[in-house]
């Protein structure tokens, strides 16, 4: 989470002269190409597991189109209003688990969700009278948000299927995902234009932003593979503590006295999930017809 402000601000700056698909395409495929470098250091294979590749292919465009959404929404307003809709996805991704992977949600849990969620809308507080270009920007960050969290709890999902060996490992998801992902942009990107950006991997900025990509990417399957879906889903919200130093420094975008009161509710909901009650590492094992469902709710 301390990453991800770092790489969505380059985003933001590389979205200026590029379209929004252009940058995350190119995000990913430099996220795909720092993987393949790891994975040929380590000698590890890059495995595709053939039972899962329908569920691939849908995590992969749903967390691209979420992506895209976010970069869209950062073009539009300041940092810290689109971080702020797009945490949407920590009460999606609580209320999914709840539903599709039956964690059990003690009441400390889901008011430390709440808590975080106050904090952030404190945060990304929307005006009473706000251009269409800022509705814009806010809608299409919550939309992003919410793909965002049916794409964490698929995720989960997923981890669940490889305790019978049927799924990849983190980092060949990371590699497989991020390669895909920015295939399936790539070609929209060039019909819809704006492709000023010459020799983008010849550039630091790109070259940080798929190092930086790489690592929230893996960091995120990693954490999501060995951990409750709704006990990871409320510390999303610290995207918003590390999200407004990196707009006031690149963006000159400074907190004033409400978003200081968001960030400290953001914290206090971080620490009434910590202190709720410990669930196991994963989900029960679920029936024959249940687990058929929630498979294709992971790959719907």
């Amino acid at each position: 989470m301390a990453l991800t402000p770092l790489g969505d601000g380059l985003s933001r700056i590389a979205a200026e002269s590029s379209s929004p698909l252009l940058v995350t395409a190119m995000r990913y495929l430099g996220a795909g190409g720092v993987g393949l470098v790891v994975t040929c250091a380590l000698a590890r294979p890059v495995h595709v597991p053939r039972h899962d590749r329908a569920g691939i292919v849908m995590r992969t465009a749903l967390v691209m189109a979420a992506m895209t959404l976010l970069v869209e929404a950062l073009t539009l307003v300041p940092l810290a209003t689109a971080t702020g809709g797009f945490l949407i996805a920590p009460v999606a991704a609580t209320v999914l688990s709840a539903l599709v992977l039956r964690e059990r949600l003690g009441p400390m849990r889901w008011a430390g969700t709440l808590v975080a969620l106050a904090g952030a809308v404190l945060i990304a507080r929307p005006s009473l009278d706000v251009s269409p270009g800022h509705l814009l920007g806010a809608g299409a960050a919550t939309l992003g948000g919410l793909l965002l969290g049916i794409w964490l709890v698929a995720t989960r999902l997923a981890a669940f299927r490889r305790r019978q060996g049927v799924v990849a490992d983190p980092l060949s998801t990371l590699v497989v995902q991020s390669l895909l992902g920015g295939a399936m942009l790539l070609p929209l990107a060039l019909c819809a234009g704006r492709t000023e950006m010459a020799a983008p991997f010849a550039t630091w900025p790109m070259l940080s932003l798929g190092v930086l990509t790489a690592a929230c990417h893996f960091l995120t399957v990693t954490a999501y593979s060995r951990s409750e879906a709704s006990l990871l889903s409320p510390f999303l919200y610290a995207n918003l503590a590390f999200a407004v130093p990196v707009g006031s420094v690149w963006f000159g975008e400074w907190p004033d006295p409400p978003t200081l009161l968001g960030l400290v509710a953001i914290g206090a909901g971080g620490l009434l999930s910590l202190r709720s009650e410990r669930q196991a590492s994963l989900p029960p094992p679920l029936p024959n017809d249940a687990e058929a469902g929630a498979t294709g709710a992971q790959t719907g």
